[in-house]
């Protein structure tokens, strides 16, 4: 197995709609067609692959991917500027998980968000996930409250290259 990190692009858009369902179902959750044709929508509507974005391949198959941009209902903004906090989704196929491929996409798209100056980002979690939420708290995201569907959201600050005198 030779797993890659590439930047996601508009190819992927179609590859991403399994992706989108992943993430969007939380764990012993049924999730309705409709519920999740809006989230589709949300996440993949007018998709330019300009986005920040990393795909996870393994033997040129999508195995993985994590993104993030500004959707409606903005869910966070930058303290500093007001300006909305892309929100972001992460997924890696089922057959993936546990060999450490959430950290890898997490971490690579929080070093894109860095480089891109990008002050942070926001994201929403089931309770009932808790290997998520494990793996957001490793990542730096601190709890920020609760969504009125009742996941929890969670945001992470890019740190500032200058230490505090």
């Amino acid at each position: 197995m030779r797993v890659l990190l590439r930047p996601l692009t508009a190819d992927d858009a179609e590859a991403l709609v399994a992706y989108v369902a992943m993430a969007t179902s939380a764990p012993a959750r049924e999730q309705p067609p409709e519920e999740f044709a809006a989230q589709a929508r949300r996440w993949l509507e007018n998709w330019t692959g300009r986005e920040l974005g990393i795909a996870c391949e393994d033997e040129g198959q999508l195995v993985g991917a994590a993104w993030a941009r500004v959707v409606d209902r903005v869910l966070a903004r930058d303290p500093d500027t007001g300006a909305p906090l892309p929100e972001l989704i992460i997924a890696v196929a089922e057959h993936q998980r546990g060999a450490g491929l959430g950290h890898r996409l997490i971490d690579a798209l929080m070093q894109l968000a860095r480089t891109q100056g990008i002050a942070g980002l926001v994201l929403t979690v089931s309770e009932r996930n808790p290997v998520a939420v494990r793996l957001y708290e490793q990542a730096g995201f601190r709890h920020a409250g609760d969504t009125p569907h009742g996941l929890g959201t969670m945001i992470w600050s890019t740190p500032c290259d200058d230490p505090m005198p």
